[in-house]
């Protein structure tokens, strides 16, 4: 979907906004495109059901089941192996459904909504990924949404934010699930908000749960209790305990301007030996060869080269012979 596409279904009248099923084997929605059920009256906006192999949301594009009436906001549900997310693109379940949908309807008049909104409910078999996307449920004065991401491998945020949020009114926020085996947060959210009502509830289960110090995760009310975080990880925030190395912390031109112990007679060189087993030769390595202990035969042909007979620590009968070349 590209050049603002759209594919829309929405109602004026009491009656509730239909339904919108997409399968397909990829769906790249650019240009903000919209994909939205929505309704301005009583009635309750639509389902929105996409099952793809693979999903990418761009460009502003957004996928919106909204109310401006007093109906609830309708659900969200996304089933894809792979859904990526980036720039401003959102997915969304509210009741002031026309904050996008005005642009395909400049007709309609807005109104605050009153309905609950919708919940979103996404499965991935393998990866969710927000390059500065967002997934949200939103209310002016009722219940919020609730948020389920289920992902078998990863969930990535990078200036991404998953939330639910309660405007105003005595709406409590609505909950949020997440479930991957990674969870990475970089300068994300993760937010359960409520105004008069109380907060959501925020739970994330995960094998490996990775926060920087620039990300949040909230679940907080103005007015009413503030709702539960829970994280069931057994390696919760390692980003806290990194430490940023800096751009000179490995030199490589410091390191290959050093000459050879070998040109300067003296003992300054280093040599640190691994095990190569299963490891294929670079094309650059020397070539094994034969050593006589009592023989300099490598350096006496040519001194770039010295031979050096290497005892290993851990198994004193194992010798290590090495050709170690010098390039000035």
């Amino acid at each position: 979907m590209n050049d603002e596409a759209w594919i829309i279904s929405y109602t004026e009248t009491d009656g509730n906004a239909g339904t919108i099923d997409i399968t397909a084997d990829e769906m790249t929605m650019n240009d903000s495109s919209v994909v939205s059920t929505s309704t301005f009256a009583a009635g309750d906006a639509g389902t929105i059901t996409i099952n793809a192999s693979e999903l990418d949301i761009n460009d502003n594009a957004v996928i919106l089941s909204g109310t401006e009436g007093a109906g609830a906001g309708g659900n969200v549900i996304i089933n894809t192996s792979a859904l990526t997310m980036n720039g401003s693109a959102n997915i969304s379940a509210e009741s002031e459904g026309d904050r996008y949908f005005l642009r395909a309807a400049p007709d309609l008049s807005s109104a605050t909504g009153g309905g609950t909104g919708g919940d979103i409910t996404i499965t991935a078999t393998n990866s969710v990924e927000l390059n500065g996307g967002s997934i949200t449920t939103e209310t002016q004065n009722a219940d919020g949404g609730n948020i389920i991401v289920n992902a078998q491998q990863l969930i990535y945020l990078l200036n991404g934010t998953i939330s639910t949020s309660v405007n105003g009114g005595a709406g409590n926020g609505g909950n949020i699930s997440i479930d991957p085996v990674y969870v990475v947060l970089n300068n994300s959210q993760i937010i359960a908000n409520a105004n008069a009502g109380n907060g959501g509830n925020i739970t994330i289960v995960a094998e490996n749960f990775i926060q920087d110090q620039s990300s949040t995760i909230e679940a907080s009310s103005n007015l009413g209790i503030d709702g539960t975080i829970t994280i069931d990880s057994p390696n919760q925030e390692v980003g806290e305990s990194g430490t940023e190395l800096p751009d000179s912390f490995l030199s490589v031109l410091e390191l290959a301007s050093q000459e050879c112990a070998l040109k300067t007679r003296s003992d300054i060189s280093s040599l640190v030996i691994s095990n190569r087993e299963g490891v294929r030769s670079s094309p650059e390595d020397m070539l094994p060869a034969r050593f006589d202990g009592n023989s300099d035969y490598a350096s006496s042909v040519n001194p770039a080269f010295v031979m050096r007979e290497l005892v290993d620590a851990k198994n004193p009968d194992q010798i290590k012979r090495l050709i170690v070349r010098c390039d000035a």
